[in-house]
């Protein structure tokens, strides 16, 4: 396949009556069929690398033996990749593995051709799924980044953390990373100087970067 990794700016995937709709919306991947909710973006680009890179060897080029791969039309799962609103490939996934040497291969056509191609590549796996290819099975809140915030730690200056009580803020620890004897140290930012351990801040920042969510519904 030619290059895609720097052309596309959208990514459906479906198999039955379920899809999931990836759209890149300026630099950002965003999750249409999820309230456009951000895409988890190393899971895509691990994807588009895949179909970037893929090669088979051919298997069969009469469509009589698609039911051998679950790989007809309404059998398969479709990936769709687009620029601007034109369609770049269309590849289906036959929903059935199949032993070739000694492991399960996936097994991929091209939309509106016949030769069916066995892949070195997990495709399925890559997709989410583990055993069963049906829609029942077909996981599509994987593609969205679950992160609650997002930020670069090594720019955390200040921490503050308050509750509300009667309809006012109140305060309950405040940090603030100042210069102090010629290097940057955490502090109690309402009391006297008192050198916190970094090792600890450090760890509560990235606890918070790597807060997530379950799921996007």
């Amino acid at each position: 396949m030619k290059s895609i990794l720097n052309s596309i700016t959208d990514c459906v995937i479906t198999l039955g009556d379920k899809k999931v709709h990836l759209a890149k919306k300026s630099d950002n991947w965003v999750v249409e069929s999820q309230y456009e909710a951000r895409a988890d973006e190393r899971k895509l680009t691990s994807l588009l690398e895949i179909l970037d890179k893929l090669e088979g060897e051919l298997h069969s080029d009469d469509k009589k033996f698609f039911n051998d791969y679950c790989i007809s039309d309404d059998q398969a799962v479709h990936i769709k990749l687009n620029k601007n609103s034109s369609e770049i490939i269309h590849l289906l996934i036959g929903n059935r593995r199949r032993k070739y040497g000694k492991s399960l291969k996936n097994f991929v056509r091209i939309n509106g051709g016949n030769a069916v191609y066995v892949i070195r590549e997990r495709l399925l796996e890559n997709l989410g799924f583990r055993w069963n290819v049906t829609s029942e099975y077909f996981d599509t809140n994987i593609w969205s980044d679950k992160h609650i915030m997002r930020f670069e730690s090594d720019k955390v200056i200040s921490i503050e953390i308050s509750e509300g009580k009667k309809g006012a803020k109140q305060k309950i620890l405040d940090l603030l990373r100042e210069p102090i004897n010629g290097k940057n140290v955490w502090k109690f930012g309402s009391r006297e100087f008192s050198e916190l351990s970094e090792e600890k801040v450090k760890n509560y920042i990235e606890t918070l970067k790597n807060t997530r969510t379950d799921k996007i519904t």
